[in-house]
């Protein structure tokens, strides 16, 4: 296991709402700012991969953003990559219960997402997470134990276009210029390295998925 080292990566936090320690970011995480943690790995470094981390989050308002393990070959906040046409991989929480997955192509949102039958998502509540991307496929596995054996939802995305990315952002915010406080993410235990698989990969061209699919998982 090779964990990164957070303490390398670059913190862009204008009110002082994250705390990045070696292995962990802790982020307040407020919807009228541009606040995250990245690094750069230089042009076409994640092509295939498979990566383990684990996130938690805490939420007091409706429809805040959690993002984390954000791949980009831009730097800005999450609205800002949305306007600005640049494209991701990304995985959020969102409104005290779902967990989505995305791939923007610079044009359109291709999503997968989970939405549990209540109580939701438990809030301060660790999960772990294995990441991986194989040529156009997006897959995104959310665990309940570190040794990941017991498994809460499986989400999947085909059609991965764009090839390569160079910024690995841990966390981010989504800009939305309305503050909301209370609302907190954790990303931990970041591994790249043990699970990293040939760069490079091209992928299928993309489909109309339409709009969010939430998969209820009884």
């Amino acid at each position: 296991m090779a964990l990164q080292d957070f303490a390398t990566y670059v913190e862009v936090d204008p009110n002082s709402h994250i705390t990045v320690t070696k292995n962990r970011v802790d982020q307040e995480m407020h919807e009228d700012e541009d606040a995250y943690v990245y690094k750069d790995f230089g042009v076409g470094h994640f092509g295939d991969f498979e990566h383990r981390l684990t996130a938690q989050y805490n939420t007091v308002e409706e429809y805040s953003y959690f993002w984390f393990h954000v791949l980009t070959n831009d730097i800005d906040d999450m609205k800002g990559l949305l306007d600005g046409g640049k494209a991701f991989l990304g995985i959020f929480f969102w409104d005290n219960a779902y967990l989505v997955l995305e791939y923007f192509d610079g044009t359109t949102r291709y999503q997968d997402g989970y939405a549990p039958p209540f109580p939701f998502i438990p809030f301060e509540t660790p999960f772990y997470f294995t990441i991986r991307r194989s040529g156009s496929t997006y897959e995104c596995e959310m665990y309940d134990d570190a040794a990941r054996t017991s498994l809460v939802v499986a989400l999947s995305l085909e059609g991965v276009t764009t090839n390569t990315f160079r910024y690995l952002m841990a966390s981010n915010t989504y800009n939305l210029g309305v503050d909301i406080t209370g609302d907190y993410l954790y990303v931990d235990n970041l591994d790249l390295e043990a699970y990293r698989a040939n760069l490079g990969a091209s992928g299928a061209n993309v489909g109309d998925r339409g709009d969010l699919a939430l998969v209820v998982v009884a």
